[in-house]
């Protein structure tokens, strides 16, 4: 696994969200109360950009249908078996940092 740097921890505001590539992946990074998450951004239902859509908690909906997911899991709060992959977060100072394998 490579730690790979997603972005500064004051770039993200508790209750928001990133989106980043890395590696030619598209993820979304989200802050829940101080503690970072990171997600595939695309929704497996329509493609919809999940960062993009609202945040309620450590579940955020994608913006094109509401499919809700958790950011701590990747999984689909309807349904644990539809999900996206999930990826660590590590913080390093001021740096947040993503496990990509």
């Amino acid at each position: 696994m490579a730690l790979v740097k997603a972005a500064n921890s004051a770039d993200i505001a508790p209750g928001q969200s990133k989106t980043i590539i890395v590696q030619g992946r598209e993820l979304g990074v989200y802050n829940v109360a101080g503690e970072f998450y990171c997600i595939d951004n695309m929704c497996p239902h329509a493609g919809g950009p999940i960062a993009d859509g609202q945040i309620e908690g450590d579940v955020v909906y994608c913006p094109y249908h509401m499919w809700p997911f958790n950011v701590k899991t990747g999984e689909a709060t309807f349904n644990s078996n539809v999900c996206v992959q999930k990826y660590e977060c590590k913080i390093e100072g001021e740096e947040v940092f993503i496990e990509i394998g």
